[in-house]
């Protein structure tokens, strides 16, 4: 291991079934792994982990969850194309970390489809795109 190199707690843990394979995304309160079936190994699903300051005042740290539960089981019940699933909600391997099943989608992430512009996306490119963005959420 070359020092200085923060090993990530969450790689190779299990929820479900799948056992995390890698960060793919992370920001203020949670973090997206990407993470593969542990029987059928071609399947692959995102775990997203919520993650909250250990100094949060508990009361606040009870409302982030039920919140974060709360999401999981709106979302589940969804059900379009432009809409990623839900699949479970619960906590990682013992530990009580929040946390949910979701189906993986590949292709670029929006930051790193703007990003590559350099500058202001052309309306010509980002029309479509926000087409399929506003199908999904109209149909909520």
């Amino acid at each position: 291991m070359t020092a200085g190199v923060v090993r990530d707690p969450v790689i190779g843990r299990t929820f479900r079934g799948y056992r995390i394979e890698r960060l793919l995304a992370s920001g203020g309160m949670g973090a997206v792994y990407l993470a593969r079936d542990e029987t059928l190994p071609n399947v692959c699903k995102v775990i997203k982990i919520l993650r909250m300051d250990p100094d949060l005042d508990p009361s606040m740290r009870a409302f982030v969850q039920e919140r974060f539960v709360r999401e999981a089981l709106a979302v589940s019940v969804l059900r379009h194309e432009n809409i990623v699933r839900v699949h479970g909600v619960g906590t990682l391997d013992g530990d009580g970390t929040s946390c949910m099943l979701m189906d993986y989608v590949e292709g670029q992430t929006l930051h790193d489809f703007m990003r590559s512009h350099h500058g202001p996306v052309p309306l010509h490119r980002a029309f479509p795109r926000l087409c399929h963005v506003e199908i999904g959420r109209a149909h909520v």
